[in-house]
C-alpha cells in the first residue's frame, strides 16, 4: 500500500481515479449501443447504485488539500501554481 502524505500524494491519487473513470466511461458508452438486450437494464442498474454518477476528482480534491492555496484547478485539471503541463 502506497503511502499518501502530502497534497502531491493526494492529487496523484485524485488523477489516477480520474483515469479509471474515464475507462469506466467508455465502457458505459459501450454498454449504450450494445445488442445485448438487457444492456440497457444493466446501466439502469449501475445508476441507481451510483456508479455513474461520476465525479471529477482532480476538482474535489482542491477543497481537502492541506494547503490548497499552492493549487489550482482548471479545465486542465489540477497542478501547482506556477506549473504548466
Amino acid at each position: 500500500m502506497k503511502q499518501i502524505k502530502t497534497d502531491g500524494d493526494l492529487v496523484r491519487v485524485a488523477r489516477q481515479i480520474d483515469r479509471h473513470l474515464d475507462a469506466i466511461r467508455s465502457l458505459v458508452q459501450d454498454l449504450e449501443v450494445a445488442e445485448h438486450p438487457q444492456a440497457r437494464e444493466f446501466i439502469k442498474g449501475l445508476d441507481q447504485n451510483g456508479l455513474t454518477a461520476f465525479a471529477w476528482a482532480e476538482h474535489i480534491v482542491h477543497h481537502a488539500l492541506l494547503y490548497p492555496e499552492r493549487w489550482e484547478t482548471g479545465r486542465y485539471g489540477i497542478r501547482r501554481k506556477g506549473k504548466s503541463r
